[in-house]
């Protein structure tokens, strides 16, 4: 049995305060037309595979210990490495 799992969530756009939120500040904010939806399934090998149809691309990622980056603003490894310091890739609760 594959373990699928599928996430979906709305679009918004920042009339004022672009990247705020997070520090707590004011934002103004409008609802979109848009959705992002997110699927994957369970592997079994140590593979971290990401298909980007809209841009025709495929990331494949070998989570075998600190991932070097691939560019300047490598987020997706950025935040496999973030996910894994915190106890994700053994299982653990995050600290």
């Amino acid at each position: 049995m594959t373990e699928r799992i599928s996430v979906s969530a709305p679009g918004r756009i920042c009339l004022f305060g672009e990247h705020q939120d997070y520090l707590g500040l004011d934002v103004v904010a409008a609802a979109v037309g848009l959705r992002i939806t997110v699927s994957g399934e369970r592997r079994k090998d140590r593979t971290f595979v990401i298909d980007l149809p809209d841009v025709g691309a495929r990331e494949e990622i070998v989570l075998a210990g600190e991932l070097a980056y691939a560019n300047k603003r490598d987020y997706l490894r950025s935040g496999l490495n973030v996910l894994r310091r915190a106890g994700a890739a053994s299982g653990s609760p995050p600290r």
